[in-house]
């Protein structure tokens, strides 16, 4: 479990590692997150957008979640 403001520093971390993939072209947070609902069981739930083939970006996406000790599902 984490505090709301480790969730929150994790969450800005993945977002500047992800905006650096070539290949995404936008992140959209939906889920619970989205209308406040952040307590220490909230996970974060993201759409991202890419320009290229889904599975290569997938990839780079998952090795980053991975690095940060973190889960792509």
């Amino acid at each position: 479990m984490y505090s709301e403001n480790e969730r929150e520093s994790y969450f800005q971390e993945f977002l500047v590692k992800i905006r650096a993939l070539s290949g995404v072209e936008g992140i959209i947070q939906i889920g619970s997150g989205t209308v406040g609902y952040t307590d220490q069981y909230s996970d974060i739930d993201l759409m991202i957008a890419t320009n290229e083939h889904v599975s290569d970006v997938k990839s780079l996406i998952s090795n980053e979640l991975a690095k940060m000790g973190a889960y792509f599902i």
